[in-house]
């Protein structure tokens, strides 16, 4: 068994005392010839929420007033033939090589979709699971 930290996932949003950073912890492991992430927790403090997930059983998170709920995973509502238009879509493109990343952005801007980068995949994968946004592009590195 092993332990990932991210003490500070979000660096550059702290440091311009923005909201969106973390702490993530993952807990992974060895199955077979590779490690398995088992658990994850992400505390964004700026909320006050704290973000786990067990494999196999779900998705949760605890409100600043200390209730726990289980997040739902809800699709967004769809605007007929065109599904992106006014949504909030995350982008982060990793590793991704610029002319691609300016497909990518002509496109969602072409379908009227609100981008953003938010700084933080760890927040944004748990901002998705207690179903917080309105979709997401992810190109992650591995520790992500």
């Amino acid at each position: 068994m092993r332990f990932l930290v991210d003490p500070l996932d979000g660096t550059r949003n702290f440091l311009a005392r923005r909201p969106e950073f973390c702490t993530a912890i993952a807990c992974q492991e060895w199955v077979g010839d590779r490690w398995a992430t088992t658990d994850g927790v992400v505390a964004h403090p700026a909320s006050g929420r704290i973000f786990w997930a067990e494999r196999g059983k779900g998705a949760f998170v605890i409100e600043r007033n200390d209730c726990e709920r289980r997040a739902a995973v809800l699709p967004a509502e769809v605007a007929g033939a065109n599904p992106l238009r006014h949504q909030l879509i995350d982008f982060s493109a990793r590793g991704l090589d610029l002319g691609c990343q300016v497909d990518v952005f002509r496109e969602l801007i072409v379908r009227q979709a609100a981008l953003r980068n938010s700084g933080s995949v760890a927040l944004i994968l748990a901002q998705i699971a207690a179903g917080g946004t309105g979709g997401t592009i992810l190109t992650a590195k591995d520790h992500d």
